[in-house]
């Protein structure tokens, strides 16, 4: 079947309902010019309804990044409703989901370009993370980027600041397993739960390379964690990167005592968690963690 659209406008919104095949030639073609026709009579609000959409190709995701592009370069992105599964799942396989903005309902697409919206950017790759702060309260939902899959909570007491406060962040290694970043008043508290492998490792990096200097961590290696020969180089990697002016801990449990000797010849390995606390924060005290945060309005371009 090829694509057809059915056009219809909204207070003011162009809803472009696409129905078919995106493909080599007529489909992608024909979506293309849909959007390019409108941009250039300057009408740039723009919804795309995806429901009846049966399949793209590799043309189709071409033509959809040049139409996501121009959208940007408009003032007003393309706004996205009710994609399939399939659709929704090629859509992140490629790339596209992460630079789109994404809608269940066709109401909730309407009042985005009424309202402004306020991103958090991941304090793990910079990416956009979700959902955007449409209200005016001063509490963030949990955080979730699209690119890395962080979660993240953070704290904002101005409602006009471009920067908040880092809680907690959290990437996940397999499912149900995770690495931990918290943030305590003068250390940050990175645990492991789950098997701290080859592959749990490029988590344990970023995080805590994402971390501010000068760091002072508080590394928790308890009965959750499985330590790997892989995970433990990489902690130890970690641990000498670390300048003058930092500082770390490890709580060990004792089910790893086996490894008690390999890390107490790098840093401080404690079996009380208070005690290691309390002689981590008289060593070094770590920064505020900020996490930016970008506004756009409905007329506004992305950075």
């Amino acid at each position: 079947m090829s694509l057809k659209i059915n056009r219809r406008q909204v207070e003011g919104v162009n809803i472009l309902e696409l129905s078919g095949r995106i493909t080599l030639g007529e489909g992608s073609q024909t979506f293309g010019d849909a959007v390019r026709d409108l941009l250039e009579r300057g009408e740039n609000r723009i919804l795309i309804n995806m429901g009846d959409v049966s399949y793209i190709d590799s043309s189709g995701i071409g033509e959809l990044f040049r139409a996501v592009g121009r959208g940007w370069n408009s003032g007003s992105p393309l706004r996205f409703v009710n994609l399939t599964k399939k659709v929704r799942d090629l859509l992140q396989m490629t790339k596209i989901y992460t630079v789109i903005e994404v809608f269940e309902d066709e109401r909730a697409a309407l009042l985005s370009f009424q309202k402004r919206f306020r991103y958090v950017l991941c304090p793990s790759c910079t990416h956009r993370m979700e959902p955007p702060k449409i209200d005016e309260s001063y509490s963030w939902p949990l955080q979730t980027c699209r690119s890395c899959l962080a979660e993240c909570e953070i704290s904002n007491r101005s409602l006009s600041s471009s920067s908040g406060n880092v809680i907690e962040v959290r990437l996940e290694t397999y499912p149900g397993e995770y690495v931990k970043v918290k943030s305590e008043s003068d250390y940050y508290v990175l645990s492991i739960a789950g098997r701290l492998g080859k592959f749990a490792s490029l988590a344990l990096r970023k995080l805590w390379r994402a971390m501010p200097k000068p760091r002072a961590v508080l590394l928790v290696l308890d009965e959750k964690t499985i330590i790997e020969d892989a995970g433990l180089d990489a902690l130890l990697g970690c641990i000498g990167e670390l300048e003058a002016s930092e500082a770390a801990a490890v709580f060990l449990s004792e089910i790893h005592a086996e490894h008690r000797t390999t890390l107490a010849s790098r840093v401080q390995v404690c079996k009380d968690l208070d005690e290691t606390a309390k002689t981590l924060g008289k060593r070094a005290k770590k920064p505020a963690w900020f996490v930016s945060i970008e506004t756009e309005g409905a007329e506004q371009q992305r950075a």
